[in-house]
């Protein structure tokens, strides 16, 4: 016969996996979303409603003066990379009449300009603010008048209802033969506009925005959005502030630079009913200016937090409060470039090449705040919901002005599935810098008291757990998981007797974080064990086990502590027996499998010791197969 030889393998494993998490995870910040509507690109405008056709309008020149202001001029804080000490500046140059049978009356004339700003219209649903720098470098005073939408078009010969273009061929490449200027015709032939000729010479500015033979490649022509039409539609909205007006100046240099800062919601509607969420042009002219006047443009931009608002409401109910009309909360954004009154939590510290690194934060306004009245923001955090068991505790920085410790004042922070499933944590805001941490095992452990119900936002029966804190309170609304987070909230709520100042007050908060990763390794164990015993017998055993700290790369850690074991045996009785006329293969497995969990089930409710025990869920497996066959003819009739 045949002799086998013995076989046997042990083979023992162990991974360890460390938390790759970094020592915070920042969740928002008072970043702020900007669009610039540049200062170059501008071109004449039609004659805006409200003011008459043609005998009113100013003839404005307009350039851009490149290495003229410094940066700092206005910013004091900023720190100039090379190439940056020089800021564009956009000069207007209020020159009378721009028709000469027409008197020249400061305070019925308008003079201003136009832009393309996008040819299927920009959503600005979420912006706040429009703000520009501007300085009255000669003359002073008059309004300012921006209009956002749709726009005409019709702005070179408004009289006339055509388009007035060079591309004669409407080919989209202007030819030697077609840089005429918009009115079609060379100079010195009949029919000329005396004052559409461009030319410049260092320092002289004075033909720079005429169209005949200006040394632009593309056509001259009032078809801004290149459709081929002439859109004269008008409808839009309007802002209007006169210069003067300190109400909407929120920073002035010494260099005689103001920065205007003009809510959006104070703009009027004309023409119809435009939309924020469609804006394709913006015009904006000037009237009460007298001539001579030269006033530079730095900035124009529309802005907003990256934050939705959702403006006053009731703090108990959550739904929208009928505020007084001088009862104000909005939100804006400060940063320690742009705001020289700024002063941040910590410092930021230096980017790779020196220079100090903006800082920003969220700013809450408020005035004249009702007693029970609330202000509050939110955001959707992008992609999959997130898990915030690796870390202990969240953080945020909170600053209030002097005038805040007589207020009640307090500040909230929100974190949950949806407006109706989070975690809610307040503290009392006083005066100058607070870094303020929230242990989130005491938020999930109030889900454990009994609740009672509440209607918020408009939804009865809405679950609710509260705690009373030394600085504020602690609360769960509806079913929160701390596993799985997607939206992240902030607010300030009146919890005195009286409203609020009568006087703005800032409250600025920055850096909503998460702190104190948790640093457990997690490990995974497998042991096997084989034995083969010539042919008769082959014995198998395999141990595994993952605690509740380890995760693979492609898969989030479970959060249970998992052991895993098996034992196989096969052989073949018929060994064992004096005969060999038949095959008797026999073989066994048992396996046994238990789950820990850490957490409660479909929570996020850290269990005790004891209760883990209680929660262990078990799977065992066992299982046996004899097989019978008769592998050869026996001598034996009977066998």
């Amino acid at each position: 016969g045949h002799v086998y030889p013995s076989q046997h393998f042990l083979e023992y494993k162990i991974t360890m996996h460390l938390l790759s998490q970094k020592a915070y995870s920042k969740l928002a910040s008072g970043k702020e979303t900007v669009d610039h509507f540049g200062i170059r690109r501008c071109t004449h405008e039609d004659t805006p409603q409200v003011y008459p056709q043609g005998a009113s309008a100013a003839f404005p020149l307009w350039y851009v003066r490149d290495n003229e202001v410094d940066e700092k001029d206005l910013f004091p804080n900023a720190e100039s990379r090379p190439g940056e000490a020089k800021i564009p500046v956009m000069e207007i140059n209020f020159r009378g009449p721009k028709y000469s049978h027409a008197p020249y009356e400061p305070d019925s004339s308008w003079s201003g300009l136009m832009r393309l700003v996008s040819k299927t219209g920009s959503d600005y649903s979420e912006l706040k603010f429009f703000e520009i720098w501007l300085r009255p470098k000669v003359g002073s005073g008059g309004k300012m008048h921006v209009d956002l939408g749709s726009i005409s078009e019709n702005y070179y010969h408004p009289w006339v209802d055509s388009l007035d273009t060079e591309d004669r061929d409407n080919n989209g490449i202007r030819s030697a033969d077609e840089n005429t200027g918009l009115d079609g015709v060379f100079t010195g032939e009949p029919g000329d506009d005396p004052d559409d000729d461009w030319s410049y010479s260092e320092g002289d500015y004075s033909h720079i925005n005429g169209t005949e033979n200006d040394p632009r490649i593309s056509a001259d022509t009032e078809d801004l959005d290149l459709d081929g039409n002439l859109d004269t539609d008008e409808v839009f909205f309007r802002l209007t502030f006169d210069l003067d007006d300190t109400t909407y100046i929120v920073n002035e240099t010494p260099q005689g630079w103001r920065q205007y800062r003009i809510p959006l919601t104070q703009a009027d509607t004309l023409g119809g009913s435009p939309n924020w969420r469609s804006i394709k042009y913006i015009r904006f002219f000037f009237t009460g200016i007298d001539s001579p006047a030269v006033y530079q443009i730095a900035y124009l931009q529309l802005a907003g937090a990256s934050w939705l608002e959702e403006g006053i409401r009731t703090k108990e109910t959550m739904t929208a409060a009928e505020p007084s009309e001088d009862e104000i909360f909005e939100i804006s954004a400060k940063n320690t470039r742009d705001d020289p009154d700024y002063i941040p939590p910590y410092d930021p510290g230096r980017d790779p090449q020196g220079f100090k690194k903006r800082e920003q934060s969220l700013v809450f306004s408020l005035r004249n705040l009702a007693p029970g009245n609330s202000g509050s923001v939110y955001k959707t955090l992008p992609g999959e919901a997130q898990d915030y068991t690796l870390y202990e505790d969240m953080a945020f920085y909170v600053h209030g002005p002097e005038e805040v410790a007589s207020e009640s004042l307090f500040v909230f922070v929100r974190f949950g599935k949806d407006s109706l499933n989070f975690y809610e944590y307040g503290t009392r805001i006083l005066p100058g810098w607070h870094d303020v941490r929230i242990s989130l095992a005491e938020l999930t452990n109030l889900k454990s008291e009994p609740p009672d119900t509440v209607t918020i936002y408009g939804q009865d029966g809405i679950e609710h757990r509260y705690k009373q804190t030394q600085e504020g309170w602690l609360a769960v609304y509806g079913a929160p998981n701390i596993t799985r987070i997607s939206r992240v909230g902030a607010g300030i709520v009146n919890l005195g007797k009286d409203r609020t100042s009568s006087t703005t007050l800032e409250i600025w908060f920055d850096d909503l974080r998460l702190t104190n990763v948790r640093r457990q390794a997690g490990f995974a164990k497998r042991i096997s064990v084989g034995a083969s015993f010539a042919d008769v017998i082959n014995l198998n055993f395999d141990f595994r086990q993952t605690d509740t700290e380890f995760q693979t790369l492609s898969a989030r850690r479970k959060g249970t502590d998992d052991t895993d074991y098996s034992i196989s045996m096969n052989t073949s009785i018929d060994r064992f027996l004096p005969i060999s006329t038949f095959s008797l293969p026999f073989s066994l497995r048992f396996h046994r499998a238990a789950s820990l969990p850490t957490l409660a089930s479909k929570s996020d409710i850290a269990l005790r010791e004891d209760q883990r025990k209680e929660q262990e869920k078990t799977s065992v497996d066992e299982s046996y197969r004899l097989g019978f066959s008769k592998p050869k003819k026996s001598k034996n009739w009977f066998l």
